[in-house]
């Protein structure tokens, strides 16, 4: 598909890298194909391909093309699409004819078809492109940032009330969405900013900046990551620690941690089996499964005999372990490879 994403998976892939966490096996292989409820049963699908749900609705492929389904599997937008993305803000990127546009979640077409590439809604603007040049629209298809002289518009997305650009030497800053230069550009890398803060790159490291581009955090580190619910993954002793947004040490894990601390957990291995300790490194759920992925509305995928369930907090199987794949639950629902 060729729309414009944000690069947060490539830069989470790069933190755990880089700050020798050892993640788990990506549940994805074979692709998922169908959805589960948090029973387990199977309320849509095999589809040739899908994306999470999102706002009430998922974007699924037939042979007839992308469609979308609602939370109970139905069809809501029959499937005739080139490609689709999920909703955001209310509307969905779809492509026809070679080109994309816009609908709502009744199909009606908001932004006709004629971008070449296009991000989804944040903060109520998109990123698209149309005759090789980048530029932000509002949610009427109106242009809200032209594509501006001296740089370019990067990532594709707002967050709180920022979004990059790069200047013609490859260094980094950030707009507002009246395309105003909030921090001008002087840095080889730069992260979206989270909960006020965003990572940046100088060249004595990554720190974290504050919305007006003062350095709050100074590091300096050789990655860092987003902030999430208050708490930031930074490089400390060869392993990782968890900083709050005054950089002061929240939680330095002591078991050999792997993946992203999610709803108050992280997986840990012991022995080539994986659990799961708190933030007191305690360890909840013992190591006990072949693989596991973060928690996800209070649900997390494990493999045990080379199939995955999901496991509650408490560490009970409250799905069975029976599907060759298996994603993080959102909305309620879960994208799985049916059992064949």
């Amino acid at each position: 598909m060729r729309i414009h994403k944000p690069r947060f998976f490539f830069f989470a892939l790069g933190i755990a890298l880089s700050l020798s966490i050892a993640l788990p096996l990506v549940a994805d292989s074979p692709r998922p194909d169908s959805f589960i409820d948090a029973s387990g049963r199977i309320i849509a699908g095999p589809f040739a391909a899908l994306k999470d749900f999102s706002q009430g609705l998922a974007a699924v492929k037939t042979a007839e093309g992308w469609g979308f389904i609602g939370l109970d599997g139905a069809w809501l937008i029959s499937p005739r699409f080139q490609d689709a993305a999920s909703f955001s803000e209310g509307l969905a990127a779809i492509k026809s004819g070679g080109l994309w546009g816009y609908i709502d979640n009744k199909a009606s077409l908001i932004i006709p078809h004629q971008f070449e590439f296009c991000a989804p809604f944040s903060e109520g603007l998109a990123w698209v492109s149309r005759e090789g040049r980048g530029e932000y629209i509002d949610s009427k298809g109106k242009t809200a940032i032209p594509s501006p002289e001296g740089y370019k518009l990067l990532n594709g997305v707002f967050k709180g009330g920022r979004s990059q650009i790069m200047d013609s030497a490859g260094k980094r800053g950030y707009i507002n969405p009246a395309g105003k230069i909030m921090v001008a550009p002087r840095y080889t890398w730069a992260m979206p900013y989270s909960e006020g803060l965003a990572a940046v790159q100088t060249e004595g490291g990554y720190c974290y900046i504050d919305l007006e581009g003062k350095t709050v955090i100074p590091g300096p580190w050789h990655v860092a990551g987003q902030f999430s619910a208050g708490l930031a993954a930074v490089p400390q002793g060869g392993g990782f620690v968890y900083i709050d947004t005054k950089g002061a040490l929240v939680f330095a894990p002591k078991l050999d941690a792997v993946g992203i601390l999610s709803e108050g957990l992280l997986a840990y291995r012991e022995g080539g089996r994986y659990g799961f300790i708190d933030m007191d490194n305690t360890p909840i759920i013992p190591a006990s499964f072949e693989n596991a992925l973060d928690f996800s509305e209070g649900l997390a995928p494990v493999m045990l005999s080379g199939l995955w369930g999901y496991i509650d907090r408490g560490g009970a199987l409250v799905i069975p372990a029976r599907f060759a794949s298996a994603r993080s639950f959102s909305q309620g629902r879960a994208a799985v490879a049916a059992p064949k």
